[in-house]
């Protein structure tokens, strides 16, 4: 009885011995650890620069445009006293002759004003006129008659009229009443042209001159 029980554990140990070394069978799966499961980043929103506003560019300015001298100028001073009489003088430093009015300057070629930019109003045949701002009109500014050109010649000098400081404030074909100007920054300016009839290529000058006290 006891070969028998040690005869079945022979047996029972080869089998399990014949298994364990059985190439051909199939292995116990083992366990192994589950994946960690990898989790996709999050999309992060993306910045966007936005535009800062800038000031625009300053806008282009045209040139302002160079007018050339005048080849007429004034010879005169720059100050005079009150009451003193002035000679409007002018020379031609030009290459070509200019003409003026031989009679009557102060009304076709010479314009007069102050710096008060004051509006004067000047009766005239019972009527009441205003004049440009800080313009005023003188005694030999008020007529005039048939033009007569003369030709002041290049290097040429001329006196145009002699004012003894006097603005007219009634005019009646002619000054019928002056005063006297108060002291102050006073101006002058003429025109001249390159031909006489049609008066054309005209040429400007201008001059500045103080009346003191």
């Amino acid at each position: 009885m006891k070969q028998t029980w040690r005869l079945l554990g022979i047996i029972f140990v080869s089998m399990v011995l014949a298994v364990a070394c059985d190439p051909t069978a199939t292995p116990k799966a083992v366990p192994t650890e589950r994946p960690t499961s990898t989790l996709a980043p999050s999309p992060q929103a993306t910045s966007t620069s936005v535009p800062v506003p800038t000031d625009p560019p300053p806008p282009t300015m045209a040139p302002t445009p160079t007018i050339p001298p005048s080849p007429i100028t004034f010879v005169v001073q720059d100050n005079y006293t009150l009451g003193q009489d002035i000679a409007i003088t002018i020379r031609n430093n030009g290459p070509i002759s200019y003409f003026y009015s031989t009679y009557y300057p102060a009304w076709y070629n010479l314009s007069f004003n102050d710096e008060s930019l004051k509006v004067r109003r000047i009766e005239s045949f019972g009527e009441i006129r205003e004049l440009a701002a800080g313009a005023l009109l003188i005694p030999q500014g008020t007529h005039c008659d048939l033009a007569v050109d003369t030709g002041l010649l290049p290097g040429e000098e001329a006196v145009l009229i002699t004012w003894d400081q006097q603005e007219c404030v009634i005019d009646n074909w002619g000054c019928a009443e002056s005063i006297p100007l108060p002291a102050g920054d006073y101006n002058i300016v003429g025109m001249l042209y390159e031909s006489q009839y049609p008066r054309e290529g005209e040429t400007t000058a201008k001059w500045g001159f103080t009346i003191r006290p």
